[in-house]
């Protein structure tokens, strides 16, 4: 018996150690294979198609003229291109000449008009304009003519009055620009009565006012409060504009200036051909201040 189980644990031990063997010789021989699969691309002789994309242009040809680079000929066609456009013939520029000077000549001003020089500049070009300013009364003379040679006048309706003379005093205090001269014509009034008219009027018979835009003067008044019209006579019609337009409450006791544009006298049709005067006008219908003195001076189209 002893022998017998000593013979079957040999044929089992036997049994094991040959699995044991074979399972490694299996798993050896698959090394094996996927050693071979690894190796093999390797020790396959590549085709003519695949040597030659390998081998670089130069290799091709061992013997014979080497192919033009592709750079090189572009670099030809450049510098022939190039002695083309040297060759090419060359036209002058054209003689630019020098614009002549352009000399301003002076025109004869007749009194009481002074030029402006105002420049303008158009298309890179600096081109001078003139343009007037008619001075129409500066009251500096003393006399009863304005600065255009004309008559001025005091004029009356009813029982109304206006007095006219020249005033002097430098003392009066002036607003935003300085006004200059030293006289100032003075204007006493009286309209006190229903019905009265009174003013002053200078003479613009023969005077083209078309190329000017506004009247402009300085005033002020004695007491404070005075009101005035400012009208335009054409000979035939009249218009004109309350000083109430842009002194609501009345006059100031200091010089300010007044700019009227001279669209404001509709009734006028033909600036161009005015027949009659510039007036100051007061009205009992128009102040309640209807007795006082204002001052007015530099009256001015521009």
């Amino acid at each position: 018996m002893k022998e017998k189980i000593k013979k079957n644990s040999l044929i089992v031990i036997w049994v094991i150690l040959s699995l044991i063997i074979l399972v490694n010789g299996i798993f050896f021989l698959l090394g094996i294979i996927d050693l071979f699969k690894r190796v093999i691309p390797f020790l396959k002789v590549p085709s003519i198609a695949q040597i030659e994309k390998k081998i670089p242009a130069k290799k091709k040809q061992k013997g014979g003229k080497k192919p033009k680079e592709p750079v090189k000929e572009l670099r030809k066609e450049s510098i022939v291109e190039k002695e083309k456009v040297l060759k090419k013939e060359i036209k002058p520029k054209k003689e630019i000449k020098p614009k002549k000077k352009v000399e301003l000549k002076k025109k004869e001003t007749k009194p009481g008009k002074k030029i402006v020089d105002t420049l303008l500049v158009k298309k890179n070009k600096i081109v001078k304009k003139k343009s007037e300013v008619l001075f129409l009364n500066n009251f500096d003379n003393n006399t009863t003519k304005n600065d255009l040679g004309k008559k001025t006048r005091c004029f009356k309706k009813g029982g109304g009055v206006c007095i006219d003379s020249f005033y002097y005093d430098m003392n009066i205090p002036n607003t935003y620009n300085d006004r200059s001269g030293e006289y100032s014509l003075r204007l006493s009034f009286d309209v006190s009565k229903p019905g009265d008219v009174s003013g002053f009027s200078s003479d613009l018979k023969g005077v083209d006012l078309s190329g000017y835009r506004y009247l402009s003067f300085w005033v002020r008044g004695a007491e404070g409060g005075e009101i005035f019209s400012v009208r335009i006579s054409d000979g035939i019609k009249v218009s004109g504009i309350s000083i109430k337009r842009f002194f609501p409450k009345g006059l100031f006791l200091y010089w300010r200036r007044v700019v009227i544009p001279l669209n404001v006298f509709k009734n006028i049709e033909k600036l161009n051909k005015i027949k009659g005067s510039l007036s100051f006008v007061f009205d009992y219908k128009v102040s309640s201040v209807r007795q006082g003195v204002i001052y007015i001076d530099e009256v001015i189209f521009e």
